[in-house]
């Protein structure tokens, strides 16, 4: 009653209607004109079973009964007011959708995938590939595995550069070929559950603890060799869980995601990233921002408007734009750290500039965060369309 109450009185506001409502004991009959058309939405019966609502409140058009306790006759009668109120919720939403305040909302075909990327590794560096099949993590084979320091912290770019050279392969039969400067080749085959070799540990990803698997010494000899420090690398095993965080997660979406930062996957146009190109002395790769998803053919930026997109016939929200991070600056070829291209988004991609609530007033943003709807697969040269 309380939905249908409210939905008369949008109605009211937007139209200057006239709403009459008529209570008697045990009854209620609402009547809803605008100019010389009318509806009569009924009454509803206030009395169920042997209890009679009674001493309502009349706030807004809503009606705020006392309580009461209701027997299984009772339940079953408020069954019909109830169906009796969505009855009159359907005549309000056929008035606005007919008079174009609420319009259908279509699918609209604003670019196309050119190109995909998996990072096997955590901050290592990525692959292009033709397809991408996607999980409840995100894309099957990204971000599964992640270098840690001996308290179980993850390592990134941030702090360790050098690990834009290291170079993970993922091979057919399942295993990652890893591959680094002045570094002979390793093969790593994947462990998936941890054993009296390879323990179950919590690792920490940002403000999150996982229960990841350690996956064995050779591949940690290997790695603390090329970073000159004591590392390891965890896996996800059958026990694996992380949510993304609540406010950003639809609940229709799969709600999970991998070692990424944050999400299951990152989406970024070319024309945006020309249009920062335009704003500096030297140009740089899409490598520097490490998107799975990029797109051609919408406008610049045109991915911060969208709030759900299909690619092919896999639905996805976008949840969040991109806040960035000192890892752009870093040039993926040589390792070092420069100014750009943090100096030129700094001066049109802030919080204040692209009108999101989120992040902090210092914080720059590129590219935006996608949660998908459920497992399926993408590939190069599939149509994106937007929810408009």
């Amino acid at each position: 009653l309380q939905l249908f109450a409210g939905s008369l009185s949008v109605l009211k506001r937007l139209f200057k209607c006239q709403l009459t409502i008529c209570l008697s004991t045990g009854m209620a009959s609402w009547k809803l004109s605008v100019g010389s058309w009318s509806l009569d939405l009924g009454s509803q019966p206030l009395t169920i079973g042997p209890y009679t609502l009674s001493n309502y409140k009349i706030g807004p058009y809503i009606f705020n009964p006392k309580s009461f306790t209701l027997s299984d006759e009772a339940l079953k009668k408020l069954g019909l007011s109830v169906a009796g109120s969505a009855v009159g919720l359907f005549a309000s939403y056929q008035l606005l959708k007919a008079v174009g305040v609420i319009k259908k909302r279509e699918w609209v075909k604003v670019a196309e995938v050119t190109e995909l990327y998996l990072y096997p590794i955590k901050s290592c560096k990525g692959t292009s590939v033709p397809a991408v099949e996607l999980d409840r993590y995100g894309a099957v084979g990204d971000r599964r595995f992640m270098i840690v320091d001996d308290a179980g912290r993850f390592l990134s770019q941030r702090t360790d550069p050098q690990m834009c050279h290291i170079h993970p392969k993922l091979q057919q039969n399942g295993t990652v070929v890893l591959d680094a400067p002045h570094m002979g080749t390793i093969t790593h085959t994947p462990v998936l559950k941890h054993s009296k070799t390879n323990d179950l540990i919590w690792a920490e990803v940002w403000e999150d603890k996982v229960k990841a698997v350690e996956q064995g010494n050779m591949t940690a000899a290997w790695l603390s060799s090329y970073m000159q420090k004591s590392v390891s690398m965890v896996g996800m095993g059958g026990s694996y869980s992380r949510p993304t965080k609540k406010k950003y997660t639809p609940s229709s979406t799969t709600g999970q995601v991998s070692f990424a930062d944050g999400f299951p996957l990152l989406v970024i146009s070319e024309e945006s990233l020309n249009d920062l190109n335009s704003k500096m002395k030297e140009s740089i790769g899409m490598d520097r921002f490490r998107p799975n998803v990029v797109i051609k053919g919408c406008q610049p930026f045109a991915e911060d408007t969208w709030k759900k997109i299909r690619i092919g016939d896999q639905e996805m929200f976008c949840v969040k734009p991109c806040s960035r991070c000192k890892i752009p600056t870093i040039d993926q070829k040589t390792g070092k750290e420069g100014l750009q291209p943090k100096q030129a988004l700094d001066t049109y991609r802030t919080k204040e500039d692209i009108g999101t609530k989120v992040g902090d007033k210092s914080d720059i943003f590129f590219g935006q965060n996608l949660i998908h709807c459920r497992p399926g697969k993408i590939k190069v040269g599939d149509a994106v369309y937007a929810l408009m």
